[in-house]
Order: structure tokens, then C-alpha cells, then sequence
């Protein structure tokens, strides 16, 4: 068995005098790669941004004045809005909901994925690329991006989410449509609609459509 020889004194806290003699600022670097390569490999690892899509259009959507016309339904009632948020909190209330798309990014549901890339679009001229799953308990169904020429150059979003348990069951359909200003993808129109079972309750069907303009 090896042993070591510590000063006499010290010997109480032997292993801790030697620790102390470690080159402390190697340890430091080692560290920071780590947790470089942590944070790499889990960036590499994300099936698809939603979450960071969605706060680029909410502060450029902010910043170009942006306005939206918005109808509502829910069940047999109906409500139509116009608004020009002054800032990206109200944009932020508007877009958050697709971020529960995002779901399929958790390190728990990412290997349950089936991605494919270079699909053609059999109504358009457009590319898709697809991730979808079969597996019964994960919320996100699907996500489809529709592009061209190049996956940067989006056109379209559509995902599809749906959740069951004791209490509730709830469907929901998204889509995003983009149009290209200055280079960039920017949301021109969204629509998200669904229903809601509750236990106990009747279901309750609801829909959200917007449309969005740039003076």
C-alpha cells in the first residue's frame, strides 16, 4: 500500500497539506474546459432553438414598431384586437406560447426524436425539416421547419403538442409563418389552435390567429 510522509505537526492534516501544494490556477483552467466542453456538447446537443427564435422576434418585432391584429375564439365567443406594443414585455405575453414547442430540447426526450432533413414540401417549393415522435408520453408531437434555399432562410413553423393526465387532456396546433426583411426572418403571421378536456367538464375548443406588420 503506498503511503506518504508528511512534515511532523501536520501529520492530522496530512492529505490537506498536500492538496495545498496543487498548482491551483492548473486546477482553475481544467475546470473552465470542462465546463466549455459541457456547455458545447450541450448546445450541440439541442434538436431545435425555439427559445432563442422566439427572443430574437420578440425584440425585432419591438424594435421595427411592429402591430398585430389578433382574433380569438373561445368555444362559441369571439374578440378581435389591434395593438402596437411599445416594448417587448407585451410581445413576450404574445410569443411565449410557442416556446412550449422547446419541450423536446430536455436532455430526458431528445434521444426519442426521429429528425429528418431535405423533405419536400408537396404544396410548395419549399424544403422541411422534421422531427417527430411516436412515444406516447412526450407533449411534443412534432415540429416542422420550412425553409429555403437554406435552413437560415425560414419560412415556416408548425408544431403540434398534446398532453393527457388525470385531470386534463389538451391539444394544441402552432404555426409560425416568416417573411424576409433586411436578410432576416421575420414573423409576419401566427396561429395556434386546439381544445381542452377538463375532468368532469365539457371540452373547449379555442383559437388564435394574428396577423403582424411593419410600418
Amino acid at each position: 500500500m503506498y503511503k506518504h510522509n508528511s512534515p511532523k505537526g501536520l501529520k492530522p492534516f496530512g492529505d490537506f497539506f498536500l492538496i495545498g501544494r496543487l498548482n491551483f490556477s492548473a486546477l482553475a483552467a481544467v475546470l473552465i474546459l470542462i465546463s466549455s466542453c459541457t456547455g458545447k456538447n450541450e448546445k450541440q446537443t439541442t434538436i431545435y432553438n425555439l427559445d432563442s427564435l422566439v427572443q430574437e422576434q420578440i425584440h425585432l418585432l419591438a424594435d421595427k414598431k411592429a402591430s398585430s391584429k389578433k382574433t380569438v375564439r373561445l368555444g362559441e365567443k369571439e374578440s378581435a384586437t389591434e395593438l402596437t406594443p411599445e416594448d417587448t414585455l407585451v410581445w413576450k405575453r404574445e410569443l411565449d406560447i410557442f416556446t412550449e414547442l422547446s419541450a423536446l430540447n430536455k436532455p430526458i426526450n431528445r434521444k426519442e426524436y426521429i429528425i429528418e432533413d431535405g423533405l419536400p414540401d408537396s404544396k410548395s417549393n419549399l424544403t422541411i425539416k422534421s422531427i417527430s415522435t411516436t412515444q406516447a408520453g412526450l407533449p411534443v408531437k412534432y415540429l416542422r421547419i420550412y425553409y429555403l434555399p437554406e435552413p437560415y432562410q425560414l419560412k415556416k413553423l408548425e408544431g403540434y403538442t398534446h398532453e393527457k393526465n388525470m385531470l386534463y387532456q389538451s391539444t394544441r396546433f402552432f404555426t409560425l409563418e416568416f417573411e424576409e426583411l433586411q436578410n432576416q426572418p421575420t414573423l409576419k403571421s401566427y396561429t395556434v389552435y386546439g381544445g381542452q378536456k377538463m375532468f368532469l367538464r365539457d371540452s373547449v375548443t379555442f383559437s388564435v390567429q394574428a396577423t403582424l406588420s411593419i410600418p
